[in-house]
C-alpha cells in the first residue's frame, strides 16, 4: 500500500466582512474616513511581497484608514447584486443600432465607422438590450 504524495493546501478563505459604506470607521484609531480600492481575486496589497503565486484572497474592496493607514478587506457592494436585465449587445448589433439611429441625417454612417464606434463604446460601456425595446437589436 503506497502513501499518497504530500500536498500543501491553502487554508479555506474566511468570509469577508460586509461593505461598511461610505462612512467606514477604522477599527484601530476610530477615524471616520477610509480610502477604498477594488482588488481582483488573487491580487496582493501594494505593501505585500508577492510570493509563491497568487494571493488566496478573493475579489474584494480594500479599505485604508486615512489617519493611521490601517488596511482591511471588505466584501463587494452590493453582495447580492441582481442579474442585469437583458443581454450584452455584440459589436455587430450595436453597430447596426448606431447606423439605424443615424438614418435620415445628411451623412449616414458607413458600416465600417459604425463598427469602429461600437468597438469603442463596448470598451467603456455595458450596453444591454431593453426588454421593452421594439425593433433594432434584441
Amino acid at each position: 500500500m503506497s502513501t499518497p504524495p504530500f500536498r500543501a493546501t491553502a487554508p479555506a478563505p474566511t468570509p469577508l466582512p460586509p461593505y461598511t459604506g461610505d462612512d467606514a470607521t477604522c477599527a484601530k484609531c476610530a477615524f471616520p474616513e477610509a480610502r477604498t480600492r477594488y482588488r481582483k481575486a488573487g491580487s496582493y496589497r501594494d505593501d505585500e511581497m508577492t510570493l509563491f503565486g497568487p494571493s488566496p484572497r478573493p475579489e474584494r474592496l480594500e479599505r485604508e484608514c486615512l489617519r493611521c493607514d490601517y488596511v482591511w478587506d471588505e466584501a463587494l457592494n452590493p453582495p447580492d447584486a441582481p442579474e442585469p436585465i437583458g443581454r450584452e449587445l455584440t459589436i455587430t448589433e450595436l453597430a447596426d443600432a448606431l447606423s439605424a439611429s443615424h438614418q435620415g441625417w445628411a451623412l449616414d454612417l458607413s458600416p465600417e465607422l459604425a463598427a469602429h464606434m461600437a468597438v469603442g463604446l463596448l470598451r467603456t460601456l455595458d450596453v444591454r438590450t431593453r426588454p421593452d425595446a421594439t425593433g433594432g437589436a434584441s
